[in-house]
């Protein structure tokens, strides 16, 4: 499993490219839309990047979760989780 580092760093990754934003500026509590200044559009992109990169599912729902950095972070490793736990119940 992709640890909790790993995943941070490519989230950070992934915002800083789409909004286009300094790396100190994306703290964990730092929101997306009020102190990252993320559009609906953004948004979305983020959503797709996290999805294509990860290979997880991003629905609308939990998409309008991802309120900070950090919520973007936790949903992704909760997604990688529940992933590998499917994967070895199915292999079972």
């Amino acid at each position: 499993m992709t640890n909790r580092n790993e995943i941070e760093q490519r989230v950070l990754e992934i915002l800083i490219d789409i909004l286009d934003v300094k790396a100190e500026q994306v703290r964990p509590q730092a929101a997306l839309i009020r102190d990252l200044g993320a559009s609906s559009i953004d948004l979305v992109e983020i959503s797709t990047a996290l999805q294509n990169l990860f290979d997880i599912e991003v629905d609308d729902v939990e998409a309008s979760r991802l309120v900070t950095v950090d919520d973007a972070i936790s949903f992704v490793e909760l997604s990688l989780r529940r992933k590998e736990t499917s994967i070895a119940n199915n292999a079972n």
